[in-house]
């Protein structure tokens, strides 16, 4: 994990995590009613942010659901 050099002034500094098989920018998101975590996928560009509840969600979710999730939403190359 990386901290990004330039954040536009006042934002919270983003980081990059990557792997193997995978690599995204994760921020904080102060721009709603509540702070937000932001996270970009560096291939795709696509983004979301999770609040706490959905990310309370992520912590409590067994490893088996969370790889069903991930099976179904990232396309795997054979």
């Amino acid at each position: 994990m990386r901290p990004r050099t330039k954040e536009p002034e006042g934002r919270p500094p983003a980081f990059e995590v990557r792997s193997e098989f995978a690599a995204v920018e994760v921020s904080l998101d102060l721009e709603g009613n509540d702070p937000r975590l932001r996270v970009r996928d560096l291939e795709s560009g696509q983004e979301r942010c999770l609040d706490a509840f959905v990310l309370r969600s992520l912590a409590l979710a067994d490893a088996a659901t969370l790889l069903e999730v991930c099976r179904r939403t990232i396309p795997v190359e054979e």
